[in-house]
């Protein structure tokens, strides 16, 4: 289990109520397609990606949130097929699409605490982030892996260069990483400049509330 501290809730955008969605049952093999008038197998990305969708509603952040153990249990098989099916592919001088797929699903693999998947995650995302440093999509993923690890230090430069590179919603896991630092000015600043565009969101209007009324709750995991 993870040494880190976070707060109860709102860290990345995971709401308490989606350990009532099941998680859907899938056959991993079906991320490659054979195709026999070409002699060659092909990434079934839609298939892949309907998986990965389906793992970051449980456990794209930590703790991750299932409707049942079973559930979990599985999640975590076809994430470690997922993870080592996918290691083939990157190697050589792999597809940037590919790469930044394997590094995510072991981030959640990090998240649903397989070993070392955070170093592998780690690994990967320092790469494509040192060879595409201009992609803000690319810093806002590392970052929020970052979040997650108990990195928050470098969470925040890298949450801080995609937020340079147009990536707003950085602004709302930055202003959450600081309150988890207890720099609570700071941290109002960034909730607060991203609740002005999204005054829908009420979690986010209850974390500002809760700071400004000296109300804040942390969890240990």
């Amino acid at each position: 289990m993870k040494n880190i501290t976070i707060l109860i809730v709102f860290l990345c955008s995971i709401s308490s109520t989606v350990n009532a969605i099941p998680y859907g049952n899938y056959d991993v093999h079906q991320i490659f397609n054979k195709v026999p008038e070409k002699h060659q197998i092909e990434l079934n990305l839609k298939y892949l990606d309907q998986m990965t969708k389906d793992l970051d509603v449980h456990a794209e952040t930590y703790p991750p949130l299932f409707d049942c153990d079973s559930d979990k249990q599985r999640a975590t098989e076809d994430v470690k097929k997922l993870t080592d099916l996918l290691a083939i592919l990157k190697n050589g001088d792999p597809d940037k699409l590919i790469m930044f797929r394997v590094a995510h699903l072991n981030g959640i693999a990090h998240n649903l605490d397989i070993p070392l998947a955070a170093v592998k995650a780690d690994s990967i995302y320092s790469q494509l982030t040192t060879k595409y440093p201009a992609d803000a999509q690319l810093s806002y993923f590392y970052g929020l892996f970052l979040a997650t690890s108990n990195q928050s230090d470098r969470a925040i430069i890298f949450l801080n260069k995609a937020l340079d590179g147009g990536v707003f919603n950085a602004n709302r896991t930055i202003g959450m990483l600081y309150l988890v630092k207890g720099d609570k000015d700071k941290a109002l600043d960034y909730l607060r400049t991203y609740h002005s565009k999204t005054p829908e969101d009420a979690q986010t209007a209850d974390v500002i509330d809760d700071i400004e009324k000296g109300k804040v709750n942390y969890k240990q995991y």
